[in-house]
């Protein structure tokens, strides 16, 4: 009770300061007289036990609106931060260390509709926003790794959509009013949301529901890319519906990552990459058409890691050509090919550079599966031979790979001289070099 009337006291001290014309002075006062209500209500539960946690909840809840609302009336943003930070700090200064997650999160659903408020209020307090995202996160996150069991599987999920929808609709709110303050913070901070949301849903899927971790991550894509339809696609206000259209097609690609493995992996990253490339040349989105560049070089990547890709297993039957691994090729390069075709023909410098680079690609990544096919099918005749018609047939493989390889350059060449593909013809001239 002392602590409360003195703090209660210093707050009217800090009125009749700011009505003299003290108003640094006054905001000292206040932030001295929350801290001690603050402290008050804490010492009472947590050193004294003489309030039960419930009511020291209220009291503590009391004290941050209480904060609050003196930020407003002194325009303080200092005030505000330490009204953020004892909204936060009180579920862990009265914890009690049993596992209540519907009260924990009702409580900070609560918390941050007032700051989310708070933060649509007064525009040049930014900063209010994303640090009660990360508060909320954080403890989440905390909870999931310290206290999180079978039980509580759906009001954690419950809980964790209720924080997106209510920190994107802010977002999406914005977008609507067409608010074009802080216009890359406000990207960057919804980035980063999307990012943080999606990997507490897929790490609270993967304890006890991996089975869902790919639907989940599909209905957040449909969010997603709801939400880049109601964005407005006017000149100069194209970034929102960007941001959320990218981000849709970004857990899609996720989601098949999730859910295949391998060259099939491969060969529907391939089609993936050759739509974005096909949306960023048409739309002349830098952004897009080399998001689509990445896919292709890291489903490049993981082709050439994924086992049978350059070496078939000597285990297993091989047939020449009529096989998944050259499935793979012939569609990693066609999607290529088309790629390099789209790009090409825009005047535009950089896609012009890359669609040339794109050219190449397809022409080398056919010259790698005719390799292997080649040494693949030698291989197999060389099992199925006697000692000495191994060697005749090891032999007959150093000679044959030349003239394979000259039967695929050569016509390369004459074709992309035909077409005018320049990176063809030097793709082909130095295959036959080779």
């Amino acid at each position: 009770m002392i602590g409360v009337l003195l703090g209660l006291a210093l707050l009217v001290a800090a009125a009749r300061s700011a009505f003299g014309g003290y108003q640094i002075f006054a905001q000292g006062l206040v932030g001295a007289g929350i801290a001690i209500l603050y402290l008050s209500a804490y010492a009472s539960f947590n050193y004294y036990h003489l309030l039960a946690q419930p009511l020291a909840f209220v009291f503590m809840s009391a004290v941050t609106v209480i904060t609050f609302t003196q930020a407003f009336r002194y325009n303080s943003i200092i005030v505000a931060l330490l009204g953020w930070l004892g909204g936060f700090l009180t579920p862990f200064l009265l914890s009690t260390g049993e596992v209540n997650p519907a009260g924990l999160f009702t409580y900070l659903a609560l918390l941050n509709l007032g700051l989310l408020v708070v933060a649509w209020r007064k525009d040049s307090w930014m900063s209010i926003e994303p640090l009660s995202m990360a508060g909320t996160y954080l403890i989440y996150a905390l909870w999931v790794g310290e206290d999180y069991a079978g039980q509580y599987f759906l009001p954690g999920l419950l809980f964790l959509a209720l924080f997106w929808i209510m920190f994107h609709a802010v977002h999406v709110a914005r977008v609507a009013r067409h608010v074009t303050s802080y216009p890359r913070f406000r990207l960057t901070l919804a980035s980063l949301h999307g990012f943080v949301v999606y990997v507490l849903l897929y790490a609270l899927m993967n304890v006890d529901h991996p089975e869902w971790r790919v639907t989940a991550t599909l209905v957040l894509a449909i969010l997603y890319g709801g939400a880049s339809l109601a964005a407005p696609r006017r000149p100069g206000e194209e970034s929102a519906f960007l941001h959320s259209a990218l981000t849709a097609v970004l857990l899609v690609i996720i989601a098949t990552g999730i859910q295949f493995k391998g060259m099939e992996l491969v060969r529907y990253w391939s089609v993936e990459a050759l739509a974005l490339t096909w949306a960023g040349g048409r739309g002349r989105l830098r952004l897009v058409w080399a998001g689509g560049l990445a896919l292709y070089a890291i489903g490049f990547l993981l082709l050439l890691g994924t086992a049978g890709a350059l070496l078939s297993p000597s285990a297993e039957p091989f047939t020449l050509l009529f096989n998944f691994r050259a499935l793979t090729f012939v569609l990693l390069a066609g999607c290529l090919a088309l790629s390099a075709t789209l790009l090409s023909g825009d005047e535009q410098s950089g896609q012009r550079v890359v669609g040339i680079l794109l050219h190449v690609a397809w022409c080398w990544v056919l010259f790698i599966l005719i390799s292997a096919e080649a040494i693949d099918f030698f291989a197999q005749l060389v099992r199925n031979a006697g000692p000495l018609h191994a060697q005749h047939l090891e032999f007959l493989r150093t000679m044959a790979l030349p003239v394979i390889w000259g039967a695929y350059a050569l016509p390369l060449t004459l074709v992309g001289m035909r077409s005018g593909l320049q990176p063809v013809v030097r793709s082909g001239l130095i295959m036959l070099l080779i």
